[in-house]
């Protein structure tokens, strides 16, 4: 799953059994919060583009497979 470029605060969910990977990009100045509720197949997520001020939330609550964050 590829999500780049977010222009927008708020939040959003992933929750899915087969997914692998998944690269998130945020651009705004809003807050915004990536939350991962059901991966456990997950063994990537990147982060591109996210300003370095806090401005992203990243909250894992279950992706027992992750192995690069």
């Amino acid at each position: 799953l590829y999500v780049a470029k977010v222009r927008a605060g708020g939040c959003f969910r992933v929750s899915s059994r087969t997914i692998k990977s998944i690269t998130f990009g945020h651009s705004s100045s809003e807050k915004a919060e990536l939350v991962i509720e059901d991966a456990p197949r997950l063994l990537s997520l990147l982060l591109t583009d996210c300003n370095r001020d806090d401005r992203v939330t990243i909250r894992v609550i279950r992706a027992p497979n992750l192995e690069i964050l």
